[in-house]
């Protein structure tokens, strides 16, 4: 594997990008500081790592207003279908202090062209977006001092379709991994422990995986044991976080961890049949640190960013190069595509999501 540096990604050259070879993961290298950072998008296959600089905002006229993550279970600020990203930003001509204005429609196969599909709303921002299956509906969740409000939005037209107000929902936690099930009609998302203080006595009932329609009516929150494991040396104290839906399967990360601390662990993910409520085991055959598990939309290929925990080696303070990792799921070799070293100043890399044609 060819070892990619930072400073090889910033000079890589602006080319227009042949999506017909089938899924491409697309990323994201921020590099400056906040509130002054500009941010280019790559795609690269799993067949051949190579990447290809497809966009740049650093001279386009709408600057991408989302902030870098590659938590686990990290916000999807951007949402890639085909060879369209869609992503909070706002126009360089713009006066406002805030990251993201509107929500842009970005064609990455002709060089970041770009579109403003809405305006967020005064006091409004994008948390969360969301694209359902045929690339007409996005939504988009916003948490403001009020409460957590979901925004349901026609592509074509920008139209407002629907608003939900999910504070109830919510209660004291914190909802992550927002998506629509394939009927396009579903959406599913898993309720996380909140901060101290904020938890009420029956909050703790609410933690786990939901669906719901997206009219926000019929919210079942899935079984427990979907998505359980049992492996030797490994246990969970967290409910599984959904992740996707794989031929009428479901992905989860039953987020387990080792009881001991042998020389080498892993990572693994769940198929649970939702009728039977079985489940196998998916072995990431990666090191520990993996986090921002994207599934691409065909559940072909799963993308995740490994990176090591900072620390002082002497006097030195050492950051570890950020690993980018895809995976043929049910089953195939995990392979790491490349790794960036993000030790200068502001460098981060984040997960956008998987291109098509």
């Amino acid at each position: 594997m060819n070892q990619l540096k930072y400073s090889l990604v910033l000079f890589a050259l602006l080319l227009p990008v042949n999506l017909s070879a089938g899924e491409r993961l697309v990323y994201a290298v921020n590099h400056g500081v906040v509130g002054d950072w500009n941010t280019e998008v790559f795609v690269i296959s799993p067949d051949n790592p190579q990447p290809t600089l497809v966009f740049s905002d650093e001279t386009s006229p709408v600057k991408l207003g989302f902030m870098s993550n590659t938590g686990t279970s990290a916000p999807a600020r951007t949402v890639v279908f085909q060879n369209r990203l869609f992503a909070p930003g706002k126009e360089r001509t713009s006066k406002s202090t805030a990251p993201a204005t509107g929500i842009f429609e970005f064609d990455l196969a002709n060089s970041g062209k770009s579109r403003k599909i809405l305006d967020l709303p005064s006091g409004e921002r994008a948390d969360e977006i969301i694209v359902d299956g045929s690339a007409s509906k996005l939504a988009y969740l916003s948490l403001g001092a009020n409460g957590l409000t979901l925004f349901i939005h026609d592509i074509k037209t920008g139209n407002l379709l629907r608003k939900l107000d999910l504070t109830k929902t919510q209660g004291g936690c914190v909802l992550r991994h927002f998506r629509w099930l394939p009927d396009d009609k579903t959406l599913f998302f898993t309720l996380e422990e909140g901060v101290d203080g904020f938890m009420e006595d029956n909050d703790s009932k609410r933690i786990g995986a939901w669906t719901m329609l997206d009219d926000g009516t019929l919210q079942t929150r899935l079984p427990a044991a979907l998505g359980k494991l049992q492996v030797a040396g490994y246990r969970s104290d967290q409910p599984p976080i959904l992740l996707g839906v794989i031929n009428g399967q479901y992905l989860l990360h039953p987020r387990l961890y080792q009881t001991s601390k042998p020389a080498n662990s892993t990572v693994f993910l769940a198929l649970a049949d939702p009728h039977s409520g079985a489940s196998t085991a998916v072995n990431l055959e990666a090191p520990p640190g993996l986090s921002a598990f994207t599934l691409s939309r065909s559940g072909r290929y799963l993308a995740y960013a490994q990176q090591d925990k900072a620390k002082f080696v002497g006097s030195t303070y050492v950051i570890s190069p950020v690993h980018l990792w895809a995976k043929p799921v049910p089953t195939g070799a995990a392979k790491e595509l490349f790794f960036l070293d993000v030790k200068q100043r502001g460098a981060s890399l984040t997960i956008l999501g998987w291109a098509s044609d």
